[in-house]
C-alpha cells in the first residue's frame, strides 16, 4: 500500500461544534428553489437537502465561517466522506472574500460507500459565479479562508453527503505515490481510497505508483 503524507487536521466533526461553523448558501440567492441544511449527526457533518431546477436554479452548497486556515506550505486536501452516488465539488475561497472567485474541484461518490479522497490544490480551478476565471491563477493555500461543498450540474432531487474529517497534506513526506494533480485538469483531481477492497484508485493521468489492495483501516486514521 502507498505510504501516506503527513497531514494537518482542519475539521474533525467528532466535535459537533465544528459542523456549526458551516452554513447553507443555495440558489435561493438568485431566485431558485433548492434547499439544503447542515447538521452534526453521530460525529459527522451532514450536508443534505434537495436540488430544484425550477426558476433557473439548480445548486445547493454549504461553506465554513471565514477564518485563516493556516495552510501555507501544504499541497492539498484529504477528506473522509460517504456520498449517495451524486457528483459534488469542494469549494475554496481565499482570505475572507465570500462573493469573489471560488476555486473548485469535483469528485464522484458511490452510494453508501466510505472513501478517503485526495485533492491536490493544483487540481482546483478558479470560477466566478460558475464562469471559469483562469486569470485568477492557482489557489494560494496560505490565504485560504473558507472550505465548502457544492452540488450542481443539474442533479435534481434529494441528496446527502456525510463528512467525517477534512485534513491538509504536505510534500514534506513520501508523497510520490499520491496523485500530484495537473493545473487545469480539475476533471481528474487526485486519488480515492475506497472502503471496498479495491486498493488505491488513481486516475490514469495522475498515477505515479503501483496500486495496492487493502480495505480501509478503522475510522479516524490520519491524525
Amino acid at each position: 500500500m502507498p505510504r501516506l503524507p503527513p497531514t494537518l487536521r482542519i475539521f474533525d466533526f467528532a466535535d459537533p461544534s465544528r459542523a456549526s461553523a458551516f452554513a447553507p448558501v443555495d440558489d435561493v440567492v438568485m431566485g431558485g428553489r433548492s434547499g439544503s441544511r447542515v447538521a452534526s449527526e453521530a460525529g459527522l457533518l451532514v450536508f443534505s437537502g434537495e436540488v430544484s431546477l425550477a426558476q433557473g436554479g439548480g445548486f445547493a452548497s454549504i461553506r465554513s465561517r471565514p477564518e485563516q486556515l493556516g495552510l501555507a506550505g501544504h499541497d492539498g486536501l484529504v477528506l473522509r466522506l460517504r456520498g449517495d452516488g451524486h457528483r459534488y465539488k469542494v469549494n475554496l475561497c481565499q482570505d475572507e472574500a465570500l462573493d469573489g472567485v471560488t476555486w473548485q474541484a469535483p469528485f464522484e461518490t458511490v452510494a453508501g460507500e466510505w472513501r478517503e479522497l485526495g485533492l491536490p490544490f493544483a487540481a482546483f480551478a478558479p470560477r466566478l459565479r460558475g464562469t471559469p476565471r483562469p486569470e485568477a491563477g492557482p489557489v494560494d493555500p496560505g490565504r485560504l479562508g473558507t472550505i465548502g461543498f457544492l452540488i450542481s450540474d443539474r442533479q435534481a432531487g434529494p441528496f446527502r453527503l456525510e463528512v467525517e474529517w477534512v485534513s491538509a497534506w504536505a510534500r514534506s513526506g513520501p508523497v510520490g505515490q499520491v496523485g500530484s494533480g495537473r493545473p487545469g485538469r480539475s476533471d481528474r483531481p487526485g486519488w480515492v481510497r475506497s472502503a471496498r477492497p479495491v486498493g488505491w484508485a488513481h486516475p490514469p493521468a495522475l498515477r505515479s505508483g503501483a496500486a495496492g489492495s487493502s480495505a480501509l483501516p478503522p475510522r479516524r486514521p490520519w491524525r
